[in-house]
């Protein structure tokens, strides 16, 4: 009997957390299943059982000098079935190191919800001169159809890129899970010291129940946790990546929930542009855009193309934007040979004649006059490709977009 408690441990001592990930992912599903049925034991020894075969079939293997990649790659297969059905999106991808420094399967990636669930999802593969090249199981390629990026690809060389296509299955998850029900499509944040950092109090209850959301720029995606109306997991790595300083604003805009496409307004309200910044076209959208969404446009028509320009003015008593204006835009009214700067809001449009690159003054005061800005009022302008202009209002107050009656 003391025989067999050596065995038993030298067993369990011979898994690492690489080769035990597999078991756990395997048994999740069972797990669930047996503890439905109130045999939580029953669960928890099968789990202990696989253990010791799993260090038991590692030891014989090492004993007699055989490779158990081949059952990894079973285990690998398996693991991916066990979570088949996507009923919450993956808020974040890891990996697990081989600690063997030898074994050509150098780190297993897998996806993790919030709740914990993992999905194993590729492979680092270490070659003969040491190089490693990133490779997507078969089986997780085969269920899990549905969030992968255009394109096809399944193997990468470097790991940037295959660093972008595992954001592009955090992005689309969270699309494949996504609802319909916005009641704003666009969201003005504004950039606090961390620890006061908050959450548009219109969108999310305070019940202390956690809410993950997408934060998109360009071709990458930032899941974030928002709990209590407060930045939580997520933020601090956006802010970062960003370089977000105090005065800086996150314009965010959807139109399902919680999907937020971003731009970054620096303190001189102009966009910050960024190597990722501009559409992705690996990354689809899964659902037409709402058509009973009030706004004066909608995100899409927006993030489908590369805007040529964003900037923003607040609003204070005998502010000049007209002047503050054509003296950003002189070069694009040269440059483009523009004979009218035509701006749209929802379904109204206006056009305002530039003669000698000065705007038309009667014309632009009655598109100043109908926009009826209040005090410290955000108006943000959009060049798009065609040199026509999209506005946007928000309410400061509220920190969302100001409403109008021809939306």
């Amino acid at each position: 009997m003391l025989h067999l408690l050596e065995l038993a441990r030298f067993c369990l001592a011979s898994i690492s957390a690489y080769d035990r990930y597999f078991v756990d992912v395997i048994f999740n599903a069972l797990s669930w299943c047996l503890n439905a049925y109130r045999l939580v034991e029953f669960a928890a020894a099968c789990r202990r059982a696989c253990y010791l075969g799993f260090g038991f079939a590692l030891c014989l293997s090492s004993a007699f000098n055989l490779h158990y990649l081949t059952l990894l790659s079973c285990i690998s297969h398996f693991s991916c079935l066990a979570e088949m059905v996507l009923r919450a999106p993956f808020v974040r991808w890891a990996c697990i190191k081989n600690p063997s420094p030898t074994s050509p399967r150098a780190a297993l990636f897998y996806l993790e919800t919030a709740e914990g669930n993992r999905v194993s999802c590729a492979l680092a593969i270490r070659g003969p001169t040491n190089r490693i090249t990133y490779t997507a199981l078969g089986a997780f390629v085969d269920e899990y159809h549905e969030i992968l990026p255009l394109g096809g690809v399944v193997r990468w060389r470097f790991r940037s890129i295959f660093g972008q296509w595992l954001d592009g299955l955090l992005y689309h998850s969270f699309l494949l899970c996504s609802e319909e029900g916005v009641n704003n499509a666009w969201h003005l944040n504004y950039v606090v010291p961390a620890e006061t950092a908050k959450w548009p109090s219109c969108l999310l209850p305070a019940d202390g129940t956690s809410t993950w959301i997408v934060l998109r720029h360009g071709f990458r995606a930032w899941p974030v946790e928002i709990i209590n109306f407060e930045f939580c997991e997520g933020w601090d790595t956006f802010c970062k990546v960003h370089a977000l300083h105090v005065e800086f604003k996150v314009i965010m805009s959807c139109e399902r929930k919680w999907i937020f496409h971003t731009a970054i307004i620096d303190q001189n309200d102009r966009e910050l542009v960024f190597q990722w910044s501009g559409p992705n076209p690996q990354w689809r959208e899964f659902h037409a855009p709402p058509v009973n969404l009030r706004t004066a446009c909608l995100p899409s028509a927006v993030a489908k193309q590369q805007t040529m320009l964003k900037f923003g003015f607040w609003y204070l008593p005998g502010q000049m934007l007209r002047v503050e204006c054509e003296a950003l835009l002189n070069e694009v009214f040269h440059v483009f040979d523009l004979e009218d700067m035509v701006i749209h809001m929802a379904d109204r449009t206006w056009e305002i004649k530039i003669q000698d690159l000065k705007l038309d003054v009667a014309e632009f005061e009655q598109f100043w006059s109908a926009l009826n800005m209040q005090l410290l009022d955000y108006l943000l302008i959009i060049m798009l490709p065609n040199a026509e202009f999209q506005v946007i209002v928000f309410d400061t107050d509220n920190e969302i977009e100001k409403m109008y009656a021809w939306f």
